[in-house]
């Protein structure tokens, strides 16, 4: 039940919000409309990552992820991660070891003269380095979360139902989603539509 609790908090609720951001801005620069069907959107990642290709085998926008305009640092990232649930899992990945790196490298600051004791270039060599294996790692993000004796069930389910429920909650108005919440029916009583539809009759 721990193991549970914790993949919901320190992977489901980042994937969930990153997966409302993202698709919230791929409605809003109108690549997708909303309500449009998941083959549609599904064709809108392709799009993004240029996978969508022409008779003659170029790219049908013509631009890499990072030459897009409408794209900012968050979607290129996801762009590079491959898009989708894998790739908004490997971003919050990304994202929680390099605020983890940065955290502990500010908790244990060596110093200047020590942080470049070796000089300026191997430490610049150090960092890209560093900046590589942290992509790898977060691209590889299940076998990042799958320590000893985790769930592989979790640790997929968990991610996959927040991405799920961001990408839902991206599709709908604030006025859908108050009426979804007013019309929810809890189990063993009527809904608030069934309950009028009673009073009615009488």
């Amino acid at each position: 039940m721990f193991e549970f609790l914790w993949a919901v908090f320190i992977l489901g609720l980042p994937v969930a919000f990153m997966s409302w951001y993202l698709m919230y801005r791929l409605y809003q620069s109108g690549r997708v409309a909303k309500g449009a069907s998941f083959a549609r959107v599904k064709s809108a990642f392709g799009n993004i990552n240029g996978k969508n290709k022409g008779k003659n085998g170029e790219k049908k926008d013509g631009n890499k992820p990072d030459d897009v305009p409408e794209l900012n640092f968050a979607e290129r990232r996801w762009v590079k991660f491959g898009g989708g649930f894998y790739g908004v899992t490997a971003l919050v990945t990304w994202i929680i070891i390099e605020l983890g790196e940065g955290l502990s490298f500010i908790g244990n600051f060596p110093g200047f003269a020590e942080m470049f004791n070796d000089g300026i270039v191997n430490f610049i060599i150090a960092f890209l380095v560093n900046q590589f294996q942290n992509f790898i790692a977060a691209l590889l993000w299940l076998f990042y979360w799958l320590e000893e004796g985790r769930s592989l069930l979790i640790w997929i389910g968990v991610p996959y139902i927040a991405y799920l429920a961001g990408v839902f909650v991206a599709g709908k108005s604030r006025n859908e989603l108050v009426q979804l919440w007013n019309n929810r029916r809890i189990p063993g009583t009527k809904s608030s539509k069934e309950g009028s539809l009673t009073d009615k009759d009488h």
